[in-house]
């Protein structure tokens, strides 16, 4: 799965910014025979350009996109940020192979030739990019929580259909590392999990990561990310675990949960009078995976089992 394409004249890159020409048809690219339109781009964590694509017929371009192209910023194959791009279209197409219903489905990947003008005053040249297409997702889970007010059953369903997708992650041996409420995709209503480029693998030795690198998103970070950053073959008084695995994930899902409960996130020394959802029980499943050792913070299957319990007992007719 490896295709080369050459984005219309009408797309180009000034600076760093990605520019569509005004007119449709110069915006209008041919994959697999078909014609879609780059209808809107969405810049993605400075790492990525993310292009949205629609089919058009009869020069009527659908509301809906068919095709989502994500383009690695970055041209250098030595660079960090490419090789983490080129492992997650490995890690994507890997869950596609393994047949991972919840893992945002991979379609095509390859290089596209883009136009850049690096300065206002240079010429337009052409670049390659890595780039791979994906399935168009019409939500994440930041706008589902800011714009639709769900009971707490519903919410409990999230998070029990959340746990099952990581565990089927899990299975394969791969741990996420950057899971926030952006990367929780819905695509026609299912969800999936998105954005695999800080995912590792249990079993790889070498790694691409930086001594003493932040990985992960602000404000979701786990114990072990700020210990690599802060302390990470230091000399030290002290040494502490830098290791960013499976239990990194499930500090991060306690986040994600508490999101899930009352819009915002955890942070300090928490109190069950901190959690607006008055349940003992949930409380105590989320306050665990929040622990800041990881021997102390539950496995994936408890944590489901738990959710299943809570599911239960607010199922029950009052």
């Amino acid at each position: 799965m490896s295709t080369r394409l050459r984005l219309p004249n009408g797309c180009t890159i000034q600076g760093n910014r990605f520019i569509l020409s005004e007119e449709i048809e110069k915006n209008i690219i041919n994959i697999n025979g078909d014609d879609l339109v780059i209808t809107n781009i969405i810049e993605k964590g400075g790492n990525s350009y993310i292009l949205l694509l629609s089919k058009i017929s009869e020069d009527i371009v659908d509301s809906v996109p068919s095709l989502v192209m994500k383009i690695c910023k970055f041209y250098y194959y030595e660079n960090t940020r490419l090789k983490r791009f080129n492992y997650e279209i490995a890690v994507l197409t890997d869950c596609k192979k393994k047949n991972i219903q919840n893992i945002i489905e991979i379609f095509d990947s390859g290089e596209v030739i883009i136009k850049k003008r690096p300065s206002s005053k240079s010429p337009l040249r052409e670049f390659s990019y890595k780039y791979y297409l994906m399935e168009y997702a019409e939500q994440d889970l930041t706008n589902l929580i800011e714009n639709k007010r769900l009971e707490l059953i519903d919410k409990i369903e999230l998070c029990i259909t959340i746990t099952k997708a990581f565990i089927k992650l899990h299975s394969l041996k791969y741990f996420h590392r950057d899971i926030k409420s952006d990367n929780i995709l819905f695509c026609n209503g299912n969800l999936k999990i998105g954005d695999l480029g800080l995912a590792a693998h249990q079993d790889e030795e070498k790694s691409i990561d930086i001594e003493n690198e932040k990985i992960g998103p602000y404000g979701w970070l786990s114990p072990e990310v700020m210990n690599k950053v802060l302390t990470e073959k230091k000399k030290l008084e002290f040494s502490f675990d830098c290791k960013i695995d499976f239990k990194s994930d499930i500090f991060q899902l306690g986040k994600m949960f508490w999101y899930v409960f009352q819009s915002n996130l955890p942070i300090g020394n928490l109190h069950e009078s901190d959690f607006e959802i008055k349940d003992n029980e949930l409380f105590v499943l989320i306050n665990n995976m929040l622990k800041y050792s990881k021997q102390n913070r539950p496995e994936l299957l408890d944590i489901e089992r738990v959710l299943l319990s809570i599911h239960a007992k607010h199922s029950i007719p009052k």
